[in-house]
This record gives C-alpha cells, sequence and structure tokens, in this order.
C-alpha cells in the first residue's frame, strides 16, 4: 500500500505504483578501464525528486497543462522544505 501524491489516497493492497519524475539534473559519471588504465566520463541526467501516483494520479498528471505541473511541483517542494 502507498499514499499517492497527487489524490491523496491511499491504495488497495496490491496495486502497482507509478513513479513520476518531477526533477532531474545532469550529472557526469567517471569510469575505469583497467585494461587500458585510463579514465573516461560520460553523461547522463539523475533524478532529483520523483512521487508516488496511482493510476488516477498518472491521469491527473498527464491531464494538467505545464502551468498547473510547476504549480504542484512548487507546492510538494514547500512541504518538503519546512
Amino acid at each position: 500500500m502507498y499514499r499517492c501524491q497527487i489524490t491523496g489516497r491511499n491504495s488497495r493492497e496490491g496495486v502497482k505504483l507509478n513513479k513520476i519524475i518531477i526533477e532531474t539534473r545532469p550529472k557526469q559519471y567517471k569510469h575505469w578501464d583497467e585494461d587500458a588504465e585510463e579514465e573516461w566520463f560520460s553523461n547522463g541526467t539523475e533524478i532529483v525528486m520523483e512521487i508516488n501516483a496511482s493510476k488516477d494520479g498518472v491521469d491527473i498528471w498527464n491531464s494538467w497543462g505545464e502551468i498547473e505541473k510547476q504549480q504542484f511541483v512548487a507546492a510538494i517542494s514547500k512541504k518538503r522544505n519546512y
């Protein structure tokens, strides 16, 4: 069981948990090649914040426009930082 962070409702037992990624940042990964004894780097992204969502929550998230999503993320971030 989990609480959907969009609808605020608890899930029933056995219902699939969905994760919605709401913030990422660029990340540089360091690699080491033991055979050639050299290091190299690759670039990617790293998840900063994600939320739990039920199927209904995902449907609501997908129906929102960009401004509504930004407002929701700002409200969630404000709750986490008090």
